[in-house]
């Protein structure tokens, strides 16, 4: 963390300075250095009352005025005699009378250099080193500096401070989580936001947590479910090499065939909802009329119902969705309503201001109010009238739940007009 204080603190302040500096090239380059010439211009004044001060009063009466404007402006004057100055281009050029401040080869300080009416003379005026003002303002230029630098960084350090704090809290968080603490999470108030991170680490906290109860319970029930078929096929195996009738041959053999069957069925509905769970599917979304195509589907859906089916469509209406999803779910939806239904199951195609709504009715006990959320989470049966016999694996409203929700819509549960269960696909309308 210091580091990055560091960083961020030297980056703030040369920021400031690189700013500072490119304003004043784009003022300069644009207009005028307004200093310079407000020194150009009062010097051309003096320049011009000096002049008139020597055609007046004479040689010794300007260099006393000369003298007494340099000391009450804390400046030194003197006439140049230095040949190297005078031999200057810059000098050579100067006018008289006339006057320029600039700094010829590598001087230190910054001089003004003019000529009075009718005088060969150069004269310059430097600023005195030894006088109180300047060194004020020498030492009101550091104090500006390192107070500069002083403000900066205790603004800096106190929202450093405050950031701090707030990443503390995630990686404390975060350490939770890589102790095992799933439910771990950060506050998503002012005082503890850090843009939308929080809000983001939440969401994966809670779809780490997810995803490890659901491995938790998948495995737990692969377990379980694996070993009543495992279990019988052992167990017809071993009768098998025992030599029986040709009957009971016969009939263990079909019973070891249910049972690879209904392994296989078990493998498929767990392989799809790992890939459900890890948002590993190919959506294709394409604009499709509901009607037309449940109309499509009907033969096949018909052929997954030992009960008899009908389809009732109360308007035509379209909706964004994949064929091959959908069909799924509904097959799934289907198979549902043909183990628990009596006689018959019902497809309906209804529709509101801007829902789909697919409905599967059939006239089977029905599914409590208390139930109807946990039946919808994996590898959850309901213990009265849907068994572990006809329950299958708990699996597949769950998988209809989420071919649902890659389709932006919803799955509702709610009694049926035939007295059993009625479970709705509401899916947004496509324009």
């Amino acid at each position: 963390m210091a580091r990055l204080f560091i960083t961020l603190y030297a980056g703030i302040i040369v920021s400031f300075y690189v700013f500072l500096f490119s304003v004043e090239i784009i003022a300069t380059s644009l207009s005028y250095d307004v200093g310079a010439q407000d020194s150009r211009n009062t010097l051309m004044g003096y320049v011009a009352l000096l002049s008139r001060v020597k055609a007046a009063a004479g040689e010794q009466a300007m260099q006393e005025a000369m003298h007494e404007v340099a000391n009450l402006n804390a400046m030194l004057a003197s006439e140049v005699t230095d040949p190297v100055v005078l031999n200057h281009p810059k000098i050579k050029a100067l006018p008289s009378p006339g006057g320029m401040v600039d700094q010829i080869d590598l001087e230190e300080h910054e001089p003004a250099y003019f000529r009075l009416a009718e005088d060969t003379r150069v004269f310059r005026v430097i600023d005195d080193p030894d006088a109180e003002l300047w060194a004020k303002e020498r030492l009101l230029n550091t104090l500006a500096q390192w107070g500069l630098l002083l403000v900066m960084g205790l603004i800096v350090g106190v929202w450093f401070f405050y950031l701090h704090r707030k990443l503390k809290r995630l990686e404390l968080a975060s350490g939770r989580i890589a102790a095992g603490d799933f439910s771990a999470r950060v506050g998503e108030d002012g005082g503890s936001r850090v843009g939308g991170l929080n809000r983001a680490f939440n969401g994966m906290a809670e779809r780490v947590e997810q995803l490890i109860a659901s491995h938790k319970r998948l495995t737990n029930a692969v377990a379980h479910e694996l070993r009543t078929p495992i279990f019988r096929l052992r167990c017809q195996l071993e009768l098998l090499e025992h030599g029986c009738a040709k009957e009971e041959h016969d009939q263990f053999v079909e019973g070891m065939e249910a049972d690879l069957e209904e392994l296989e069925t078990m493998v498929d509905e767990l392989l799809t909802f790992a890939r459900m769970e890890r948002a590993d599917l190919d959506v294709n979304l394409v604009s499709t009329d509901l009607d037309h195509w449940l109309n499509q589907q009907l033969p096949m859906l018909i052929r997954s119902s030992d009960l008899p089916l009908s389809l009732n469509i109360d308007q035509p209406v379209s909706a964004m969705v994949d064929s091959k999803l959908l069909q799924r779910a509904i097959t799934n939806l289907v198979r549902n309503a043909d183990k628990y239904g009596r006689e018959q199951v019902r497809i309906c195609l209804l529709q509101t201001a801007d829902i789909a709504q697919i409905c599967v009715d059939d006239d089977g006990p029905g599914i409590p109010p208390s139930e109807r959320e946990r039946v919808l989470e994996p590898f959850e049966r309901l213990d009265s009238a849907r068994t572990r016999k006809t329950g299958g694996y708990g699996l597949g409203l769950t998988i209809v739940r989420e071919i649902v929700a890659y389709h932006r819509g919803s799955v509702l549960i709610e009694d049926a007009p035939l007295g059993g269960a009625r479970i709705i696909i509401n899916l947004p309308r496509s324009v």
